[in-house]
Formats: C-alpha cells, sequence, structure tokens
C-alpha cells in the first residue's frame, strides 16, 4: 500500500489536473476545443462576450497558442460572412504561418474584403510612410507616437538631447509635408539627412510657421557649432540609419506616399491580416511597421467617438508574439480603445518578455484583462499564473500540461467562473489556394513594383543627401551617416538641458538661414 501511495503521489505531480467548465460555462461562442475533465467530454467554445473584451495567452512555443488563435479568427469570419456580426478583425503575425493559415480559412463571402499586407514580400514592397500626413494628420500626436516607438526600441540608449532633436525633426518634416505633393512627402529616413544637411534643412524651415519650433532651430542648433551639431545628430542619425542601410525596411518606410489605408476594413467590417516580418524587416523594423499599425488602427478607433455607441464599428485585433512588437503602446490601447469599440488577445511566450519591454506591462494586462488561456509554461511564470487563475491549480499542473492542453479562465458575459482545462481542437477547415488568391490580389493593389521603389527611393535619397565637396563642413551624404551607427548611442558629450542655447560651445560661425536649393515641390492650390 504504501509502495502504491508514492506511485500515486508521483502521478500526480506528473500529471496537470483535469478541471470541468462550471455548468453551462464556455456552451457557446466559437468552438475551440474539447473538455478532458468531467465524466464525458464536452465542446468547448470560446464565449461571445469574451470576443469583445481584452485577452492574454502565455505559452511555450509549438504549445497549441496559434491554433487556438486560427479557432477565434475563424470563428469571428464565420460569424460575419453569415450576418450574424459587424466585427472588423485584424490579425497581426511577425512569423507569417498564422497570417498565411487565417487568409486559407476566409469564407467566400469575405474574400473581397479581406487585405493582406506582407511586409515580406520584395517585389511588391508595401509602402508605409509614418510621416504621412494623410494618415496622421495631427503632427504632435504622430511625433509622440514615433517618439515612444523609437524609444522603447532602444530604452538604453536614450537621452534628452537626443529627444529634443528627434522631436524637432520629425514635427518640422511633418509640418512641411502639409505643404507638398503626396509623392513628395518626406519620410523617417529623410531625417538623417535633415539633421547633417543645412540646405535642406533651411529649405524644409521656410516652410515651418510654427514660430516656437522655428525658435528651437535657431537657438539649440543653427548656432551651434560644427561639432555640437554633430554630438547632437549621432545618436539620432546612428537609429535611423539602421532603417535606411537595410533594403527591405527601406523599400517600406522610405516610400513616400503609403500605399493603403485601413479605414475601408473598419467602415466595411473586413479583414485586415498584416505579417510584420521579422525574418525580412529585422526586429527592429518590424517591431515599427507593427506598432505604428496598431497605433494608427487606434487612432482611426477614435474616430469613433463622434458615433453614437450603437454605430461604432467593433475591432477585435489577435496579436501573435505580442512581446515582439514591444515598441506598441499596450497600456493605452487596452485600456482606452475599449472604449470605442475594440478588444485585443494578446500573445507571448512568456510574462519575462513581457518585463524586459516594460516591467509595469504584465501587471497593466492582467488589470485590463477579462480572459486568460495558459499552456504549458516555464516554472517561474507558473508560480505567478497560478494566482491568476486561481481554482487550487498549482506550478506543477502549469509546467505539466500536454500539449494543445491548457487551462483558461474566462468572462461570459455575467461572471468569471473557476478556471477549466480542455484540449484544443485541430485546426480549422481550409480552402487550399484561398492565401495565395488573397495575396495575389493585395499585392498588386496595396504593393508596387520594386524597381520603381528602388528607383524612387534612390533618386530622393540622391536629391536630398547630394555628394559633399571634402572641405565644406558639416555636411555628410546617407552612406557616411550609415558609417556612424558604431558611434555615440546616447547623450555622452552634452547632458545639458536640450532647450539651452550652445553658442558658447561654438568651434565656428553659426549657420546662416539663407535659403538653399529647393528639394521639394508644394501642393498646387485645390489638390489634396
Amino acid at each position: 500500500m504504501a509502495d502504491g501511495a508514492v506511485a500515486a503521489a508521483r502521478i500526480r505531480r506528473t500529471t496537470a489536473q483535469r478541471l470541468a467548465p462550471a455548468p453551462g460555462h464556455a456552451s457557446r461562442g466559437a468552438r475551440v476545443g474539447t473538455t478532458d475533465g468531467g465524466v464525458e467530454a464536452a465542446r468547448v467554445y470560446f464565449p461571445s462576450p469574451l470576443l469583445h473584451r481584452n485577452h492574454l495567452i502565455v505559452a511555450k512555443t509549438r504549445r497549441g497558442k496559434s491554433t487556438l488563435l486560427r479557432h477565434l479568427a475563424a470563428g469571428i469570419m464565420e460569424g460575419v460572412a453569415a450576418g450574424a456580426d459587424d466585427t472588423a478583425l485584424v490579425v497581426v503575425d511577425p512569423h507569417q504561418d498564422l497570417a498565411e493559415a487565417v487568409l486559407e480559412a476566409v469564407p467566400d463571402e469575405l474574400a473581397d474584403r479581406t487585405v493582406y499586407l506582407d511586409f515580406a514580400n520584395r517585389e511588391r514592397p508595401v509602402g508605409l510612410n509614418l510621416l504621412d500626413v494623410a494618415l496622421f494628420p495631427d503632427r504632435d500626436r504622430t511625433t509622440e507616437h514615433v517618439i515612444t516607438i523609437l524609444n522603447r526600441l532602444w530604452p538604453a540608449n536614450w537621452g534628452p538631447r537626443m529627444e529634443g532633436a528627434l522631436r524637432a525633426s520629425l514635427s518640422s518634416l511633418l509640418e512641411a509635408n502639409t505643404q507638398l505633393e503626396s509623392e513628395m512627402q518626406f519620410t523617417l529616413l529623410d531625417v538623417a539627412p535633415f539633421l547633417t544637411d543645412r540646405d535642406l534643412r533651411n529649405d524644409v524651415l521656410k516652410q515651418v510657421q510654427d514660430p516656437a519650433l522655428q525658435a528651437w532651430w535657431r537657438d539649440n542648433y543653427n548656432r551651434a557649432g560644427r561639432v555640437l551639431q554633430q554630438q547632437t545628430a549621432n545618436p539620432v542619425t546612428s537609429k535611423i540609419g539602421r532603417f535606411t542601410v537595410t533594403e527591405a525596411s527601406r523599400l517600406v518606410l522610405g516610400q513616400a506616399r503609403s500605399t493603403f489605408d485601413p479605414r475601408s476594413v473598419l467602415r466595411d467590417g473586413g479583414v485586415l491580416v498584416v505579417n510584420s516580418a521579422v525574418g525580412a524587416l529585422g526586429e527592429g523594423a518590424a517591431s515599427l511597421v507593427g506598432a505604428t499599425l496598431l497605433n494608427l488602427l487606434g487612432l482611426l478607433i477614435e474616430e469613433q467617438v463622434a458615433l453614437p455607441p450603437s454605430q461604432r464599428r467593433r475591432v477585435v485585433g489577435l496579436v501573435d508574439e505580442s512581446s515582439t512588437l514591444g515598441a506598441v503602446d499596450y497600456p493605452r490601447m487596452l485600456s482606452e480603445l475599449g472604449k470605442y469599440g475594440a478588444s485585443f488577445v494578446l500573445v507571448t511566450q512568456s510574462l519575462s518578455k513581457l518585463d524586459a519591454i516594460d516591467d509595469n506591462l504584465a501587471p497593466t494586462i492582467f488589470a485590463n484583462s477579462d480572459g486568460l488561456t495558459v499552456f504549458q509554461v516555464s516554472a517561474e511564470d507558473a508560480r505567478q499564473l497560478m494566482l491568476e487563475l486561481g481554482g487550487g491549480i498549482e506550478v506543477e499542473d502549469l509546467v505539466s500540461l500536454d500539449d494543445f492542453t491548457c487551462y483558461a479562465r474566462w468572462w461570459d458575459g455575467r461572471a468569471r467562473p473557476p478556471a477549466f482545462s480542455f484540449r484544443v481542437d485541430p485546426p480549422p477547415a481550409t480552402l487550399p489556394g484561398r492565401a495565395q488568391v488573397i495575396a495575389r490580389r493585395s499585392a498588386a493593389r496595396y504593393g508596387r513594383p520594386r524597381d520603381a521603389v528602388v528607383a524612387e527611393i534612390t533618386r530622393v535619397l540622391a536629391e536630398r543627401s547630394p555628394e559633399k565637396e571634402p572641405n565644406r563642413r558639416g555636411k555628410k551624404s546617407v552612406d557616411e551617416l550609415a558609417g556612424q551607427a558604431d558611434g555615440p548611442d546616447d547623450d555622452t558629450f552634452a547632458q545639458a538641458d536640450p532647450a539651452t542655447p550652445q553658442s558658447a560651445d561654438r568651434t565656428e560661425p553659426p549657420e546662416s538661414t539663407d535659403a538653399g536649393v529647393p528639394t521639394t515641390r508644394k501642393r498646387e492650390a485645390g489638390q489634396p
């Protein structure tokens, strides 16, 4: 008997508890799995009300979280196709597999309302200009969003002088863009030549009407000598230069006019699938793209504030590997956008990845989420998650879960019953070839021929960063800027208040503010 008791104890310690859901719980909504607790197995449905609340999924890689997302996407699309729901679905995937799987499940009724933005497509690159005033008309808000994104990308290499120069540059280029034809707008890549080319800077500043912005350049930059200007510019140009010298990111971020506008998806209740392409763009550029798209969606969702609540389009965002998009303003997204009809399902491999972004991010997500699903996790994560799940679940349970098996604690529209366990169903049915059809159509509509994009960006960079004579001081080409990537990334050289004039440290006469050779073209009267 003693040996039998020990054996039983060992089994309990290496096998996760099986918990049945409360009576009537998880019995309506999107079909996602089957219970593995209780006398008889029963189907498990993701409650429809929970789709419109924030939800967190935590799981080690290849444990079933992407399959669960596929079921959620399929359930939403089926409801919209049948006319039972008017939700707009947004899927953001950094690795392409989930994106293509969701596309394969798009019903016939939604095929024409589905958009696929594949940022890994180098033959017809999609254009995303972070300074496009057609998409981002509010100068100060756009500047703040870009700075927030970049700060989250490089938090350890950030300082007040760098932020001051970046903020003033973005604000100036955005204001100039309001006067330019859309095909001639400045982009994020123009920040580097703007800071280092006096003629270009003077030409842009002629179009800036804000006296405070003009004063900043006069007092903090133009009156400084070449050395101090270089010390101010280097931390900015070394970071922006990374997007310039990487071809994949250059072809996306360097297009003057963004090639898509997600308003139609939100307006018509369609499907937007995004491959943010970490493998093609690199982690920094992919995070920049993903964060910009989610922030843009946030701005568009907030535009619904003028509509009565009954007329606001509901939006569900499924964000796989959310921690790879660390530049997203998740706290604002989760806490504020729900007021306007948006909800998000976030996925992470571990809580430590969220902590790496911000120590307060995980607590913020828990505080703003009504659903939690946990597959097999590390012991460290299990110690925190068992408290969130409750119901007597222990560390041994969470680290011993079988693949595609999870614990769930879900709000069902009335209450949040104790956690239960279930096994995720095999992937939903797909329509072979559907993904390729949608991808080709979206690429033709929202992408541009590679050769045309390369020629345009090469021409613009050459015009805005012309080669300088060796004896002309204070002006560098983009190639030279890219070579500064190993230079100082912070405010090592000068920690003074960036609003303080630096004329006392000049090593040469201040710049003239005479107009340089025009490199931009203004909008004609009556043009948008």
